[in-house]
């Protein structure tokens, strides 16, 4: 079985960041970023439509038949959500150098490019506004409530998984997302033994009446009774930006792979199918974000 890499032009190898990069020329400009847990991350602009990008390179996709099936299903989450306006990373392009199956080793993801992340914007200690954190919050249970609306839920959402622009827009990091399935909600006096019964500390000073309300719902602690993202964006707090009609949402992401055991090559072998039925985007060509170089 052989590969679509030469629809992707020429290549070259370059190292960067301690990292050996093999791309198409039309990636240039190379600036790392930092590593992860599955890969490294590099910046590029892209010489076709002048942006910036995020470039991912996957290590050892295929170490194990585990790692496979995580990396199938990070491509698979990547394409299925894909979308030009939902506060979720997108996926530009994916390739891999090799030119046949056998030699399949290597992976990358072109992902949207962001300036940093809400880890690096909360450790400046600069005070935010309330509408500024409105809009940041308001942001993230959008995006969230396009993701639950597949049926899937992001497994570790934290601060340094949460792009944001120069203009505080948001953009999550699809780490390994769970399935999001009906399963019966416990009863938290039962799973832990005891009547569940918080000592409350305030920390709210400064905050609206409206926000001290719509924290207070969030930090319900019990799931059944804590309201839903798509629920929480009909707070009060959000008024000034909610708009049901203007909140992207998904069909229920049905993956026929999803329950299945099969080994590395088997992995591997509908990877490359989906690497090679990949179409980038239509969004990418358009004209903002252009780099500064």
């Amino acid at each position: 079985m052989t590969s679509n890499s030469e629809s992707q032009g020429e290549w070259y190898t370059t190292d960067c960041g301690r990292t050996q990069f093999t791309l198409p020329v039309r990636y240039q400009n190379l600036v790392h970023i930092g590593y992860g847990a599955s890969g490294t991350v590099i910046r590029a602009t892209d010489t076709e439509t002048g942006k910036y990008v995020a470039i991912k390179k996957i290590f050892h996709p295929f170490r194990s038949q585990m790692h496979a099936k995580q990396t199938y299903q990070r491509l698979k989450q990547l394409m299925y959500l894909n979308h030009p306006d939902a506060q979720v990373v997108q996926l530009y392009n994916v390739f891999t150098p090799e030119k046949n199956i056998d030699d399949f080793q290597t992976l990358y993801f072109v992902l949207n490019y962001v300036d940093y992340d809400l880890s690096r914007v909360i450790k400046r200690n600069v005070p935010f506004t309330e509408d500024q954190i409105k809009y940041i919050i308001y942001s993230l249970l959008r995006g969230l409530k396009f993701i639950h609306s597949a049926g899937i839920f992001h497994h570790e959402l934290n601060p340094s998984d949460i792009g944001m622009d120069k203009n505080s827009n948001i953009a999550m990091q699809l780490l390994i997302l769970a399935d999001c399935r009906q399963k019966q909600k416990k009863d938290y006096n039962v799973l832990f033994g005891f009547k569940y019964d918080p000592v409350t500390k305030t920390l709210t000073s400064g905050v609206s009446p409206e926000g001290i309300d719509f924290l207070d719902c969030l930090l319900t602690f019990d799931h059944r009774t804590r309201p839903t993202a798509e629920e929480a964006l009909s707070h009060p707090f959000l008024k000034t930006f909610h708009n049901p009609m203007d909140e992207p949402t998904k069909e229920f992401l049905v993956d026929e792979h999803q329950a299945k055991v099969y080994s590395t090559a088997e992995w591997k072998s509908i990877i490359w199918q989906m690497i090679e039925e990949f179409v980038p985007p239509f969004w990418i060509n358009d004209e903002d974000d252009i780099a500064d170089d």
